[in-house]
């Protein structure tokens, strides 16, 4: 992806891994705005001089302007420490093209969320490959790994908002489509936590975390969950012990953060399943 600008308008140099994370969209729609809107002349004719035709293998563009690459292939997309860095000789594995920018970007469009103009889904097609430029040794013999890699090159690039804070690196997802995995209490999106986690779970360690949401549903659910905690603690001062659950490990570390800002009170989870349930006591 080459972004053309006029030289004299301010530049806004966008990293790749920067491109792709929480201020991407605003990023993109400030440098589209101003960048690349083409100036018209009076009489409605774009405003810059015609190229020539050239049989040079380079971005030839008019003069006053210059060419900015933005999100070559191979730019890393996935997240801290999962972020391959490109090998110009095309050595990357499938699994590492998975998680970075496909082959020739075709198609690109902003979606923008709740009408905003600097929030949304940058969303990219990758129209085909080049199996000459993708493996080493070219496309012959075809075996399933180029295959396999050749798949993970083409087809949609999005992305998607990140949030960092203390608790965890949270990944809002938005979108009409989104009912699909918060239907039913949200079971599809708990797979894709599920998922998620255990995928990245050597690359993170134990002390990062990631929250998958989706059109706010998580970020609702939580703050029901901390306001019930409260009340649970209330009546736990009142009446004695009580209990919340059954809870997944996320919803009992969102009850028992809400518990510790308390110091009147007490948590502690008891059981040996996946879920277990949360004790609520007055200290």
């Amino acid at each position: 992806m080459i972004a053309l600008s006029p030289t004299q308008q301010p530049t806004m140099p966008l990293a790749r891994r920067q491109f792709l994370q929480s201020g991407a969209a605003a990023a993109v729609v400030a440098f589209l705005g101003e960048g690349c809107a083409l100036p018209h002349a009076a009489d409605g004719r774009l405003g810059f001089t015609a190229v020539p035709a050239t049989l040079r293998d380079a971005v030839t563009v008019p003069p006053g302007y210059e060419a900015q690459v933005l999100y070559p292939w191979g730019s890393p997309t996935g997240i801290a420490g999962a972020m391959p860095a490109f090998a110009p000789d095309a050595s990357n594995s499938a699994a590492e093209q998975a998680l970075q920018a496909g082959m020739h970007h075709d198609g690109m469009h902003f979606l923008p969320l709740d009408g905003s103009a600097d929030r949304g889904l940058l969303v990219m097609n990758h129209e085909y490959t080049d199996e000459e430029l993708l493996h080493p040794d070219g496309a012959r013999p075809m075996t399933a790994d180029k295959a396999l890699k050749s798949l993970h090159a083409m087809g949609v690039s999005v992305t998607a908002q990140v949030e960092e804070s203390p608790e965890a690196t949270r990944i809002n997802l938005d979108g009409e489509d989104g009912g699909v995995l918060i239907r039913r209490g949200g079971e599809g999106l708990q797979a894709l936590q599920h998922l998620v986690a255990t995928t990245f779970r050597k690359q993170l360690g134990d002390d990062n975390r990631i929250v998958i949401d989706c059109n706010g549903f998580r970020r609702d659910k939580d703050a029901e969950l901390r306001q019930m905690a409260k009340f649970m603690a209330e009546k736990a001062r009142g009446v004695g012990p009580q209990e919340m659950g059954p809870l997944n490990p996320y919803e009992r570390r969102i009850v028992h953060m809400a518990i510790a800002e308390d110091p009147t009170v007490s948590s502690e989870s008891i059981g040996d399943a996946f879920l277990k349930t949360v004790i609520i006591s007055a200290k």
